[in-house]
């Protein structure tokens, strides 16, 4: 796989700084096309980095991301489908996550309180691991003012959790991921916060972005 993917001409890039302890390295995002996927009409966009970078580390396991493609829903900036490529045991491992949003009311507009769920079905080409199906909850929890290195911006923070096979939620002890979105233009992610173990985080936080 190549990990730097082609982008269309003259399409939208974003630019991130990615922070996990004491690595930091730039992501590159841009769209690389459309495609129909389960009826839903998605925007394509390939992501590489200027260096490998932790994605998940749990229970002493680690795993670290080359790139990927995301997915997302054009009428609703949702994320459809993922695929990323990891750097392990000397192979690149594709890991694929296909979201199924309930038949509730999700994307924008965005208020705070609003709450949406899907369900998300996670595949390892080769088998790591058998696929798993997470439910998760998803919630604008406030409006808040940020600064990343691309400037201040008004936003909605939205979390996303875990929820058990009982109904309660797991935390990790906090938010599996939070996400903050510029309120002028739902579609640009301004920051995020994923926490790849109880203690650490990996932030990824807008440096640019044009149209």
């Amino acid at each position: 796989m190549s990990k730097q993917i082609e982008k269309l001409d003259g399409a939208p890039t974003a630019i991130y700084k990615v922070t996990f302890g004491t690595e930091v390295t730039l992501l590159t995002t841009h769209l690389v096309g459309e495609e129909t996927v389960d009826d839903a009409d998605c925007e394509v966009w390939g992501y590489f980095y200027d260096v490998p970078t932790v994605l998940l580390y749990r229970n002493g396991f680690l795993l670290k991301e080359l790139g990927g493609k995301k997915w997302y829903i054009k009428a609703t900036h949702d994320m459809k489908k993922w695929e990323f490529y990891l750097a392990q045991t000397g192979q690149d491992i594709t890991w694929i996550i296909d979201k199924t949003y309930h038949p509730l009311d999700h994307g924008p507009p965005y208020w705070e309180g609003k709450t949406w769920y899907h369900d998300k079905q996670i595949l390892s080409i080769p088998e790591l691991i058998p696929p798993v199906i997470q439910t998760m909850k998803t919630q604008v929890v406030a409006i808040e003012e940020i600064k990343v290195p691309a400037g201040i911006f008004n936003c909605y923070k939205i979390e996303y959790k875990v929820i058990a096979q009982d109904g309660t939620e797991l935390e990790y002890p906090k938010p599996s991921l939070t996400l903050w979105r510029y309120t002028d233009d739902e579609k640009i992610e301004v920051k995020s916060e994923y926490f790849t173990t109880d203690e650490q985080s990996r932030i990824e936080e807008l440096v640019s972005y044009n149209r």
